[in-house]
């Protein structure tokens, strides 16, 4: 059976995913984390890259918000480049024959809801790569504690949403990401007015990113603390729809590749990077202008049409076991 080996310096949280596909793929007694092989590469706290090996060829993912390459290093030693916010516009000639477009990723607890064995991994894993990563033993392991508590999430939605009238919406203010924060704010605007004419229910609202962000954020729309994880994600299993826009510096945020694995209706601005197989408008998304008004008709138009509901939801679930679940991405990726 072929072995992937996986360099254990990454960043375990935006990795997460990837290695979930890797070992839905190879089979998790196959994939090996080593420091073989990945003996030139050097991480800092801002180096968000997956490097592994498979059958000597060398395969590095960035999934880097930014859609530059910053990672001139790890171009340099890969076979094979994958970038989650990818765009053509920003990648030279030169590199162009070995990039290719990854499905968006987000954080899997990949290791167990049990945060001594999380902790258990990350010590055996430090010591393979702590030569060559800038921060300290502490920082490499609050990821791996951080994931533990996703792990038993299930997103897989059995149920089906359509035909109800409630939708629920928590997001991140984000401090001087005005192009995020305005469509969020629009959105949850225009539910409470599609509310107030006893169309909808709506509950949410904006949590602050940061203590920098007091005051920038509307407060109509603020709530005053975060929820708990579990209530989140019960709050999604329960909502018609739900929303996303690009996030952080235009990227593909981690609540896409969620509301996907939720196979959720998702009503969406557009993107402005390209995911490896475009979502079909009216198929297996619903794309909107990012204005109040855009919104409130695009919110009023799916909630009373059925059929466009399920419509959207069965081509949600479809495209996320079809290209965008994490052995899906890994096919992709690596089969070209």
């Amino acid at each position: 059976m072929t072995k992937v080996f996986v360099d254990p310096a990454c960043n375990i949280n935006y990795c997460s995913f990837y290695i979930k596909g890797l070992w839905e793929v190879f089979g998790q007694s196959n994939v090996v984390f080593t420091s073989t092989g990945f003996e030139s590469l050097h991480y800092s706290a801002n180096t968000h890259c997956l490097a592994f090996i498979i059958d000597t060829k060398r395969y590095v993912i960035d999934f880097a918000d930014s859609n530059e390459l910053l990672y001139k290093d790890f171009l340099e030693w890969t076979d094979v480049y994958g970038k989650v916010n990818y765009h053509a516009d920003y990648i030279s000639e030169k590199w162009r024959h070995k990039i290719r477009p990854v499905g968006a990723n987000f954080g899997i607890g990949c290791f167990g809801a049990n945060k001594w064995n999380a902790s258990l991994r990350c010590l055996v894993n430090y010591a393979k790569c702590f030569r060559r990563i800038d921060s300290g033993f502490g920082s490499y392991l609050s990821p791996y504690l951080w994931l533990y508590k996703r792990a038993g999430i299930k997103w897989d939605f059995d149920e089906s949403a359509v035909g109800k009238k409630s939708i629920f919406m928590v997001s991140r203010y984000w401090k001087d990401q005005p192009w995020v924060n305005n469509a969020r704010i629009a959105f949850i605007r225009a539910c409470r007015r599609l509310q107030a004419e006893g169309i909808i229910s709506f509950c949410g609202g904006m949590v602050l990113d940061t203590d920098s962000c007091n005051g920038d954020c509307p407060p109509d729309v603020l709530l005053e603390h975060e929820i708990p994880y579990d209530q989140y994600v019960d709050g999604l299993k329960n909502s018609l729809l739900v929303f996303n826009t690009p996030a952080v510096h235009h990227c593909h945020g981690w609540k896409l590749p969620e509301y996907l694995a939720t196979g959720k209706i998702i009503l969406s601005t557009s993107f402005v990077n390209n995911l490896p197989i475009p979502l079909e408008h009216g198929k297996d998304i619903y794309f909107t202008q990012a204005d109040e008004e855009s919104i409130y008709q695009a919110v009023k138009h799916i909630v009373t049409d059925e059929n466009l509901q399920k419509t959207l939801e069965i081509g949600c679930r479809r495209y996320w076991k079809s290209h965008a679940q994490p052995s899906a991405c890994i096919n992709h990726f690596i089969n070209g």
